[in-house]
C-alpha cells in the first residue's frame, strides 16, 4: 500500500472510492457528480494535503482535508475519511488501516515527508462513532 495526495486523482476515481467505501455503513452514503462538486467546494478540500491510499493503481482509502483559518491559524480539517471494505481487515486479509490514530500518523509522517506539513498549523477531525 502507497500513500499518494489526492491533486492529480481525477473527482470520477475519487467519486467511485467515496461511493464504494461508504456503501456499506449503518446509513450508506451516496453522491452522484454534483454531490460530489459541491462537497468538494463548500468544505474547502485540498487534494494538495488530501491523501489516498493506494493498492497499485486502485484507491481503497482516503483522508480528504478542507483547508480554512480559525483564529488566524491555517487549520486542516478533515472532511471525509473511509476505506473500501475489500482493503479492511477481514480474518487473514491484511490490515490497510489498523485504527484511526495510527493512521492519522502515517498521513502526518506523509504530509511532512513531501513537505506539505508547514501548511497546515493546526488539524481538526470529528468522528461518527457507530
Amino acid at each position: 500500500m502507497d500513500f499518494k495526495t489526492l491533486e492529480n486523482i481525477s473527482d470520477t476515481i475519487i467519486l467511485e472510492a467515496f461511493n464504494a467505501a461508504f456503501s456499506d455503513y449503518f446509513i450508506p452514503l451516496f453522491f452522484d457528480w454534483n454531490s460530489l462538486q459541491l462537497k468538494l467546494y463548500s468544505e474547502s478540500i485540498d487534494r494538495k494535503v488530501s491523501v489516498g491510499c493506494f493498492d497499485g493503481d486502485k484507491l481503497v482509502g482516503f483522508m480528504l482535508h478542507g483547508m480554512n483559518v480559525v483564529g488566524g491559524i491555517k487549520t486542516a480539517y478533515n472532511a471525509g475519511t473511509s476505506v473500501l471494505a475489500e482493503a479492511r481487515a477481514h480474518n487473514d486479509k491484511p490490515l490497510v488501516v489498523t485504527n484511526i490514530d495510527k493512521t492519522t500518523a502515517q498521513v502526518s509522517r506523509f504530509l511532512t515527508a513531501h513537505g506539505l506539513e508547514p501548511f497546515i498549523g493546526q488539524y481538526e477531525m470529528k468522528m461518527m462513532q457507530t
